[in-house]
């Protein structure tokens, strides 16, 4: 899964385009979806469901925070969770 908050096009669909080339047949592209406020009531976000097919080996991976950039409610946790089970 890739994830953004944002709906730039060079930050979600260049990023898994550029992701797609680089590592060939190794991975595919299952489903892409842009969460936009007006239509999905959200913040607008980006997901994509990318499907690993060969072991490939990690190159320079950056760790994610070990702190919350920000918190949210358990109450918006539990709408995203059940608005990607029905679209994913």
């Amino acid at each position: 899964m890739y994830s953004t908050c944002t709906l730039n096009q060079i930050e979600n669909e260049e990023v898994i385009k550029k992701t797609l080339e680089a590592f060939g047949d190794q991975i595919s592209l299952e489903r892409s979806k842009k969460y936009r406020p007006h239509r999905d009531h959200t913040g607008g976000f980006f997901v994509a469901k990318i499907q690993k097919h060969s072991s490939i080996k990690p190159q320079n991976i950056q760790q994610s925070p070990k702190i919350p950039l920000f918190d949210t409610s358990n109450k918006l946790q539990f709408q995203v969770r059940e608005l990607l089970k029905k679209d994913f």
